[in-house]
């Protein structure tokens, strides 16, 4: 079967250490990503759905947020979705299922937020997940979208293997079916699929929120991990090179978080 976008963990050369970088990503940054939840109009009774929710992290955080509601977590991976049932199996209002998000496994207007966080970077076909997510909306609801736009992505002073992988990584992920770019995207989205409210802002992170070390395992990691492998041998030395001169200091490094709002 066809791979419909540019994410598998099961596919990936180190599978330990994307387990590893998506906890530490899910973990580092709670604190905004609950300030941007809130904003996003989350309150504590909804039902919701958190799409895309991997090791279950964020979904077993909603789940907390959501006191007197309940939290549905949905990943398309057979081995995400039994770490995620077997880590969180005695949280009350929290559970899994195994789905695809281009047909997804519920009701119309089923939910009342629905939350997807670092997952549209990977769809081939955006608005049809899009629409998917508007039809198990319940009138009212609402959808947040987290995500990335790596034109957001940089250090001062410019590396220029920090470009260069940056480059190689977004064709790498565009030929799977992904879209590095996607975040100034998302407001052209909620309008193609007939939402009428909606919004996106731009929250800038730096290595003084995250830290260089966790700042370039978040952001920088995956991207050799997604290289081919003529171009992983190609990066090999200077990957280990960048690293080691951006983990010195002297570098400063941001990022863009793109949160995409709208209400059905």
């Amino acid at each position: 079967m066809k791979q419909k976008g540019s994410y598998q963990v099961e596919s990936l050369s180190s599978k330990k250490a994307e387990l590893d970088r998506l906890s530490l990503q899910a973990n580092t940054g709670l604190a905004l990503e609950q300030e941007l939840l809130h904003k996003s109009g989350l309150t504590s009774s909804m039902k919701a759905l958190d799409l895309g929710c991997g090791n279950g992290i964020v979904s077993n955080q909603l789940s907390k947020l959501l006191k007197d509601g309940e939290v549905v977590g949905m990943d398309r991976s057979e081995e995400l979705f039994n770490l995620a049932s077997r880590k969180y199996l005695d949280v009350p209002n929290l559970s899994f299922v195994k789905g695809d998000v281009y047909d997804l496994p519920f009701q119309n207007e089923s939910f009342d937020f629905v939350y997807a966080r670092f997952l549209f970077q990977h769809l081939a076909d955006p608005l049809k997940v899009l629409f998917e997510i508007k039809r198990v909306l319940k009138p009212e609801g609402v959808v947040s979208l987290i995500d990335v736009d790596d034109s957001w992505l940089m250090t001062h002073p410019e590396h220029q293997t920090f470009e260069q992988l940056k480059s190689a990584a977004a064709k790498c992920q565009r030929e799977l079916g992904g879209d590095r770019f996607i975040g100034r995207k998302f407001n052209n989205y909620f309008e193609q699929a007939g939402f009428q409210i909606f919004n996106t802002e731009i929250r800038g992170v730096s290595d003084l929120d995250l830290g260089i070390k966790d700042f370039l395992t978040i952001t920088t990691s995956f991207k050799f991990q997604q290289l081919n492998p003529e171009q992983k041998e190609i990066f090999a030395d200077d990957y280990d090179q960048m690293i080691e001169d951006l983990m010195k200091g002297g570098y400063s490094l941001f990022a863009g978080v793109f949160n995409g709002v709208a209400k059905k």
